[in-house]
């Protein structure tokens, strides 16, 4: 009995394990820096135009430097917060959780801002864009500097 109840126990957490790496990113171990031109210049402007044609700058502010209890989207702070995550998880955010809810801002529209967030942290662009595929994503990490600079 003591058997029974312990091989349970053991297949649960096994079983939550394995959901949660599913949802987790896909399963994904992100081996691809931001500093490696994942996004193009093109798409970068468009993701400034999409910032403020959304008037996303009344609250992260015109300098993406956060304003109104709302986070920077440039600077040290946003680096540290998605340093070494899948850039999946930022543009997530964004999909997910916009002002006027959930699916408000498109997987398109958000790999656009996120691509106007990593040019104006620095980080140069690449000859394509950073694609919608969530699990192309979930492979993009997101490194506060440069790999080299480490």
């Amino acid at each position: 009995m003591i058997k029974r109840s312990i091989a349970a126990i053991a297949m649960l957490f096994c079983a939550c394990g394995l959901l949660h790496a599913q949802d987790d990113d896909y399963g994904i171990t992100p081996t691809r820096s931001v500093w490696s031109g994942v996004y193009s210049a093109a798409q970068a402007s468009r993701g400034e135009h999409s910032f403020f044609d959304d008037e996303c700058d009344r609250c992260h502010g015109e300098e993406l430097d956060g304003d109104s209890g709302y986070p920077a989207l440039e600077g040290t702070d946003f680096m540290t917060t998605w340093n070494r995550q899948p850039l999946l998880d930022l543009v997530l955010q964004m999909h997910s959780a916009p002002m006027g809810g959930p699916d408000d801002i498109s997987m398109a529209e958000a790999t656009d801002l996120t691509a106007y967030f990593l040019r104006e942290n620095g980080i140069p662009a690449g000859s394509s864009d950073l694609p919608v595929d969530k699990r192309a994503l979930a492979g993009i990490r997101m490194d506060a500097k440069p790999p080299e600079a480490k």
